[in-house]
């Protein structure tokens, strides 16, 4: 399979339908869900499988997603997508991530992260990359400024599905190397 990048402890590969049963058993967990924009509650089996095919047919010159798997295990997912700073109208890289509970506290996403930025950059190009969590996820947070990111300043109220409600958070930036802040 190609895109398969190893860091210490995890691989990192594109994710295809028949993943969709070990997802769903990383993923299915309220606590989880909540803390992303596009997840439901409840979530089901469907769901992640569609999700999967959807993720198939996007463009993939822009588009990249990652499951984040431990010694052949599936614990979370990551991604990144190339679109217009709405503040700015820059073309950036967003990214967004979850990690399955049974992962959590283990420096495992902070260690994932490094790795996606690095191939975000070498795949999408070398643009800022930016990422957003909810106010009540500081250990999303954490996690973008042990690799490096700078927080920007709190961010635009977004949909949450799985809370069925609007929701602000705070925005963090990692700068390509070279440029100014």
């Amino acid at each position: 399979m190609a895109d398969i990048i190893k860091t210490e402890r995890l691989s990192l590969r594109p994710l295809v339908p028949e993943d969709a049963e070990a997802y769903f058993q990383a993923v299915n967990d309220y606590d989880v869900v909540k803390m992303t924009a596009t997840w439901p509650w409840p979530v089901t089996e469907e769901y992640v499988h569609q999700r999967l095919v959807e993720s198939q047919d996007r463009d993939q010159a822009r588009n990249t997603g990652l499951g984040i798997f431990l010694d052949n295990l599936l614990i979370g997912n990551m991604g990144g997508h190339l679109e217009g700073h709405e503040v700015t109208g820059d073309e950036v890289i967003w990214i967004g991530y979850m990690l399955g509970r049974s992962a959590w506290g283990q420096g495992f996403m902070t260690e994932a992260l490094k790795a996606l930025c690095s191939y975000l950059w070498g795949k999408l190009g070398t643009v800022d990359i930016y990422g957003e969590h909810f106010f009540d996820n500081p250990a999303s947070g954490n996690v973008m400024q042990k690799v490096g990111f700078t927080h920007v300043g709190a961010a635009s109220a977004v949909w949450c599905k799985a809370r069925q409600q609007s929701l602000p958070g705070e925005q963090y930036c990692l700068k390509v190397k070279g440029r100014q802040a």
